[in-house]
């Protein structure tokens, strides 16, 4: 008699998935509420659990907010996407990546997938000095240890040249232009169909 997964422990792959969600005064009231739309999209399209998947939440915009630690309680996800002010101000890709990166450093499972998901409408910004290369440098440290980096770029606004250097190759799979936030569904299920494939 061959041994199954235990009851309750997955054997397919498990995710600790971080997603980084665009506070910046250039994102609208309505555009704010679609991007908080597509995160409960996104926890609504895998098994959120703590032998399942779990996510964390980050908001950023000028600083950087962890809104919620990896946490595998769907209704504690929503409750913290629900009760997530928009901060406004500048666009801080670097230290949203090392925020997201801390947090799977300490708190991600041995044995988890881990993924970040940037959602964005503009180009690095801050902090000051070189703030495109201090976000690719962040990102490629995420990859570097392992995590998959998938990237929205929303709007005409964004640089996708920029998303598709900081995602995971190959860029077709990782990298989305979506012109709306409320146009997003399809590359929540694009990546959803991914990280299941």
């Amino acid at each position: 008699v061959f041994a199954l997964a235990a009851p309750g422990v997955r054997a397919a792959p498990l995710f600790d998935i971080m997603v980084l969600f665009d506070g910046s005064g250039s994102i609208s009231n309505s555009d704010y509420e679609d991007q908080r739309s597509l995160g409960q999209y996104l926890f609504n399209s895998l098994t959120v659990s703590p032998t399942d998947n779990q996510f964390g939440i980050v908001q950023f915009s000028t600083g950087v907010t962890l809104e919620s630690g990896l946490n595998g309680n769907a209704a504690s996800l929503t409750n913290a996407l629900n009760n997530m002010n928009q901060s406004f101000g500048q666009t801080n890709h670097a230290d949203a990546f090392t925020t997201a990166h801390n947090e799977l450093t300490v708190n991600g499972r041995a044995g988890a997938q881990q993924v970040v998901i940037l959602l964005t409408d503009g180009n690095a910004n801050e902090p000051g000095g070189n703030p495109l290369l201090d976000a690719f440098n962040a990102a490629e440290a995420l990859k570097n240890d392992g995590a998959l980096v998938f990237g929205m770029g929303f709007g005409n606004n964004v640089d996708i040249a920029n998303i598709e250097f900081y995602t995971s190759a190959p860029s077709d799979d990782h990298a989305f232009h979506v012109q709306d936030f409320s146009d997003g569904v399809g590359a929540i299920d694009s990546i959803v169909a991914e990280l299941n494939s």
